[in-house]
């Protein structure tokens, strides 16, 4: 027979050590037996190698006075009559009083572990333990310490681990002295943590429940095992284990404990979570998820060991929902009204706990904030945005909140300018957007990802919505938001909305009278250009997508003004060229008739009302273009951005 043990994928592999054994127990030797011996070696040296460079670390936490305990793994081969090649080491999960985290943490780092993902320290110690019971750390080489504060994912109460902490065992492994869960502890972990739905599937845990049953890493006490199960509200999950084991493992589990866990099967709603837990999240609806959410906030709400009642859940998911009266149901569906904490995740906790967790520096005017920085999201996040990734900080749910402080109080109105990108669900071409400023609406705009508009989506903030102070409380509504495992493309169960690159407030570029502006290279019109305007070119500027601005203080009273523009629109091989439409801080002023590429640039003159420019001569001018497409689409040329209108010069001028 031939066989590649190399060739099978990964969980495969991690049973054929114990294939090896029991062949060889049994004195089959043969070529395919020679194989899995090369299996188990390599997996004994990694053990070792792995070994060698975690365990002393966790001797620096004993040492600290942070007691330790090992879980999974590496307690079973510490623990276990067999050697270290009969078990592969992904990591070591450690276990810490949940109270001593933030110190465990500390320690880590000084020993060269980051955490994976290149997760920031503080996230690990402010935000994970909302949703997770560990993190795992890495060294240089890949060395991995899975930092557990709570051994299940089913208990995360301040109390939840002390009965497991009373029953732990001493051991020591390569002269390292520390703890282990009592065989029955270990029994409930193993099952409750197989029965989870893993993306890339595990075998190995059926192999260590079946160890553990049959009592080969000490006696199992199965009344503490069924008392803890109704404990921690998992019954039905550890009989479902209990008899997979006996179905395919001939395990020895004594008919009583069956009968006992039969007699308390736990609720319909406990049942219906197991069924949750064991799907992927790519084919969960939305009414299964909402449960799972429910129940992972109701665990670490109420004390260890409290049957929910149902005053228990309507209270608990008022407060998961930010449901404060009958008018707020409607958020239900939505994953709660949005606010600190929410939506929840199984998979991320989103940032913020209501208000930045420090006091906020101010920011100039002009100096952009780029959110891509973990360390800039933690200090200007409220709540409503996942952990920075891939360049910006998707919102997390229906609404983000960001709080600024200005460094002085602005004496017009500001430029709002975000870079902004758009998750989308299929057959959805844009985002939604709404754009608040300390409760003043200032815009919407629709984000698109095909055709992310990189040079930033302008919003007008008018000098009343920045009194009285200097601080600037923003809010962008996305009520499109979807999360991956939704559209079944991912099990990544986050919502997400648009993610915001960078932000930038300014002030408008003051304009008198009678002075032409010019485009292109070297004029200087970033100064007044707001947003959806291509890189410049000798001669001026092309709009890029649906939506470029232009924002000026215009000087002086308050009068008609005749806007003039210079340009022409982009036609290719198409027939009709793209239509123009022009606001005036929000204002429809009509639609622009510009002459098209072929008849080459030609003046074009707008009539401003009086009242167009605000209160303190701020305008705001957007061009909204339809038709646009790109030199790519008409065989031009490789360019793919959807040009509408090249503007070489604009003025404004008063009417008599």
């Amino acid at each position: 027979m031939q066989l590649n043990p190399h060739g099978l994928d990964r969980a495969t592999q991690g049973l054929l050590p114990a294939v090896y054994r029991n062949l060889a127990s049994q004195g089959v030797d043969d070529q395919l037996v020679s194989g899995f011996r090369d299996v188990h070696s390599s997996v004994w040296a990694w053990n070792q190698r792995l070994l060698h460079r975690v365990l002393p670390v966790v001797g620096q936490l004993e040492r600290a006075g942070i007691r330790t305990l090992l879980i999974k793994g590496a307690a079973l081969i510490a623990d276990g009559p067999f050697d270290a090649g009969l078990r592969t080491l992904n990591d070591v999960d450690v276990l810490v009083p949940t109270d001593q985290r933030a110190d465990a943490i500390a320690v880590l780092l000084e020993r060269g572990f980051r955490p994976i993902g290149a997760v920031p320290p503080w996230y690990v110690r402010d935000y994970a333990p909302r949703f997770v019971p560990s993190h795992a750390f890495a060294d240089d080489l890949n060395n991995q310490i899975d930092l557990h504060w709570h051994v299940l994912h089913s208990s995360c109460q301040p109390d939840a681990d002390d009965d497991f902490w009373a029953a732990a065992r001493s051991i020591e492994l390569r002269s390292v002295s520390t703890s282990a869960l009592s065989a029955t502890d270990e029994l409930l972990l193993v099952i409750l943590h197989g029965l989870r739905w893993h993306q890339v599937p595990t075998y190995r845990w059926v192999l260590d429940a079946a160890q553990l049953a049959r009592g080969a890493y000490g006696p199992v006490d199965f009344g503490r095992l069924v008392t803890q199960a109704r404990k921690r509200r998992v019954t039905a999950a550890l009989r479902a284990g209990l008899s997979y084991l006996c179905r395919v493992a001939d395990s020895p589990i004594p008919a009583e404990t069956m009968r006992s866990l039969g007699a308390a099967s736990g609720s319909l709603l406990e049942r219906l979570e197991l069924r949750a837990q064991v799907t992927d999240p790519r084919v969960l609806g939305k009414m299964a998820r909402l449960l799972l959410h429910h129940e992972q906030h109701l665990r670490r709400e109420l004390a260890l060991g409290r049957r929910p009642t149902l005053g228990d859940r309507v209270r608990v998911g008022r407060t998961q929902l930010g449901i404060g009266g009958w008018r707020d149901v409607r958020w239900i569906l939505d994953g709660g009204r949005p606010g600190p904490g929410r939506p929840p995740s199984s998979t991320a906790a989103a940032l913020g706990t209501g208000s930045p967790p420090q006091p906020l520096a101010p920011l100039p005017l002009e100096r952009a904030l780029r959110l891509a920085d973990p360390e800039v999201a933690h200090a200007h996040v409220c709540f409503g945005t996942w952990l920075p990734e891939a360049g910006g900080c998707w919102t997390a749910g229906a609404q983000a909140r960001i709080s600024l402080l200005l460094e002085a109080r602005p004496a017009t109105a500001l430029l709002l300018a975000l870079w902004l990108d758009a998750y989308l669900a299929p057959g959805r071409p844009h985002q939604r957007l709404e754009v608040t400023v300390n409760g003043h609406r200032v815009g919407s705009a629709r984000v698109d990802r095909g055709h992310p508009n990189m040079e930033g989506e302008a919003f007008m903030v008018p000098r009343a919505a920045l009194a009285p102070g200097r601080r600037v409380d923003l809010a962008l509504d996305t009520p499109d938001a979807v999360s991956p495992a939704e559209i079944g493309i991912a099990p990544d169960d986050r919502l997400l909305g648009v993610s915001v690159r960078q932000l930038t407030l300014r002030e408008p570029l003051r304009c008198e009278p009678r002075q032409a502006l010019p485009l292109g290279t070297g004029s200087g019109d970033e100064r007044f250009l707001a947003g959806g305007w291509g890189v410049p070119e000798p001669d001026g500027r092309w709009t890029v997508g649906g939506r470029s601005s232009i924002f000026l203080y215009v000087a002086g009273p308050r009068s008609v003004l005749d806007l003039e523009l210079h340009g022409f629109t982009f036609l290719g091989s198409a027939i009709r060229p793209p239509r123009v439409r022009l606001l005036g801080n929000g204002r429809r002023l009509g639609a622009l008739r510009f002459a098209d590429s072929s008849q080459g640039a030609r003046s074009l003159h707008v009539a401003l009302p009086a009242d167009t420019a605000g209160p303190h001569g701020e305008l705001l001018l957007t061009f909204l273009l339809s038709g646009t497409r790109s030199p790519l689409e008409q065989g031009i040329s490789e360019d793919t951005r959807r040009l509408g209108l090249f503007l070489t010069r604009l003025a404004l001028r008063r009417r008599a």
